[in-house]
């Protein structure tokens, strides 16, 4: 990670409901330390970024998310997107195996931010409070 330390950051996990969570999904991060992960030479995706994605991976939204979704969650995987359903958190974990979202590097306004969602029928950009924990994805500089 880009000169921050572990302790500077929040790996959100829900062990109570898979305890390989790490393993399997990664971290799940608040906005604030989403912006902190990236290594150097990477940095989170822009709305534009994971717009062109939408844009060149499906015409709709169920093929949108079948083309980004991970083999093992029923997906295509078609352009080695890999998405799985890590689920998000807010007070507590939610949507764990149906659901997960990528933050942007993007506010839409002081109490939420822009994120790509992912679940089986769909892949679309929304917003999201930025105190909840989502995955990200980092792309080379």
């Amino acid at each position: 990670m880009q000169g921050v330390t572990a302790s500077q950051v929040n790996c959100l996990a829900n062990t109570s409901e898979d305890t390989n969570f790490v393993d399997t999904y990664g971290c799940l991060y608040t906005f604030a330390d989403a912006q902190k992960v990236c290594p150097a030479g990477w940095h989170l995706p822009t709305q534009a970024d994971f717009n062109a994605l939408l844009a060149y991976v499906g015409s709709n939204d169920l093929m949108k998310s079948q083309n980004l979704r991970a083999t093992s969650w029923g997906g295509l995987d078609s352009y080695g997107f890999a998405a799985l359903p890590a689920g998000f958190y807010s007070d507590s974990y939610n949507n764990l195996g149906t659901y997960t979202f990528f933050w942007t590097s993007e506010e839409k306004n002081n109490t939420t931010s822009f994120r790509l969602n992912v679940d089986s029928s769909k892949a679309i950009m929304a917003s999201h409070n930025k105190t909840y924990g989502g995955s990200v994805r980092c792309l080379k500089d």
